[in-house]
């Protein structure tokens, strides 16, 4: 009966700090320049590469059980990396739109603050998910969506800079 109570309080302790984490753990952005200037480039082309299921088969078809269990861990760090810039790129489109929205209400930039705020939930916990993986390669998850999502936070982010200008 305690350790229910404590695993209770553990968990909402947990989901209290992914929300603060996700909404507070943002940058101030005052500018697009600002925003440029600090937004850590992403190649989509290689976490495609990485998410590929017919590569992973190929891979998978060519190394021993031991040899790809190895290839799967070190695919997870390698994913782990993009997902560190993917959360902080999305911290900073959330502290641009915050920002931008202190200044000015439109929809635009709601959807911006909104979308952007769930990539950044999403990506801290894709984090964690991916360090499971790390450490033990065949725990199964999907990333792609996290990908799918950050593109598109993205394209609402150049649309907004497009209308700003």
């Amino acid at each position: 009966m305690i350790a229910t109570y404590i695993l209770v309080v553990l968990s909402l302790v947990a989901v209290g700090s992914f929300v603060l984490v996700a909404r507070f753990g943002v940058s101030e952005v005052r500018s697009e320049k600002d925003l440029d200037a600090r937004t850590v480039p992403i190649d989509m082309e290689i976490v495609a590469n990485l998410l590929d299921s017919e590569q992973i088969q190929y891979v998978r078809s060519r190394l021993s059980d031991q040899e790809f269990l190895s290839f799967e861990r070190e695919r997870a760090k390698v994913l782990i990396e993009y997902v560190k810039r993917i959360s902080q790129n999305a911290a900073l489109l959330v502290g641009f739109a915050h920002y931008s929205q202190a200044q000015q209400r439109d929809e635009a930039r709601a959807d911006l603050y909104t979308l952007a705020l769930r990539v950044r939930a999403h990506s801290i916990w894709m984090l964690l998910l991916l360090y499971c993986k790390s450490i033990w390669p065949k725990f199964s998850i999907r990333v792609d969506d996290l990908f799918g999502s950050y593109e598109k936070v993205v394209r609402s982010a150049f649309t907004h800079a497009a209308k700003a200008s």
